[in-house]
């Protein structure tokens, strides 16, 4: 009797812990769990000034940011890549404590959202540590092709005029111009990797988790 007794509240445990903290996510064996999609949203709007919302569609794109992540991760850990500098770590944590006007409203921010200063610290850096990524895998600086520059210019000439530049001749907005396709290009080829990751790994969801 005793040892079924043990056996119960053992089961009742086990239960408990599955509400609590459920899988939500499998990603090559990589385990996302319901507070993780959670805390990225606290996390996410945090960074953002934005008031967290947890609805079903809100989670599901945590659940994307954090299946892109997982994947991101898998090839930080093929390859050899730097850590962001520390120094650039509390650069950028200083700011964001800065966008809250006072000491005393970060705090408080951090407390509504339930996070803590380490949580931002980790963020911080995962975001600089994907940016080195991205810039070192996707970023060939091949020269942009002159047709590309001029028809760039073409269809983006009525922006630079707005912008308030007082010499907004090719040659002048040239450095802009090639800045802003190289990202472009280097966005397109990072995606085009992450949807072919995602299409050659396996990726598994609990739909009741998200709810």
């Amino acid at each position: 009797m005793q040892r079924y007794l043990l056996a119960l509240l053992f089961c009742t445990a086990l239960v408990r812990a599955e509400m609590v903290d459920r899988i939500s996510v499998v990603v090559g064996g990589r385990i996302i769990k319901h507070s993780d999609i959670i805390k990225d949203i606290r996390l996410t709007e945090f960074l953002n000034h934005e008031t967290p919302v947890f609805t079903v569609a809100e989670q599901k794109k945590a659940a994307a940011r954090l299946i892109d992540q997982a994947l991101i991760r898998k090839e930080l850990q093929a390859g050899i890549y730097s850590t962001p500098d520390p120094a650039e770590v509390a650069a950028l944590l200083q700011q964001l404590k800065q966008s809250f006007g006072s000491a005393a409203a970060y705090q408080r921010a951090l407390k509504t959202y339930g996070l803590s200063e380490d949580d931002l610290r980790k963020q911080l850096s995962w975001q600089l540590t994907v940016l080195g990524f991205v810039s070192l895998r996707f970023g060939t600086g091949a020269p942009i092709p002159e047709a590309e520059i001029r028809a760039y210019y073409a269809k983006h000439l009525p922006e630079f005029k707005r912008s308030g530049k007082t010499n907004v001749a090719l040659e002048a907005v040239r450095p802009d111009i090639e800045k802003a396709l190289a990202g472009e290009k280097v966005n397109q080829q990072f995606f085009a990797w992450l949807d072919e990751s995602e299409k050659n790994t396996p990726i598994i969801y609990n739909e009741e988790a998200l709810k």
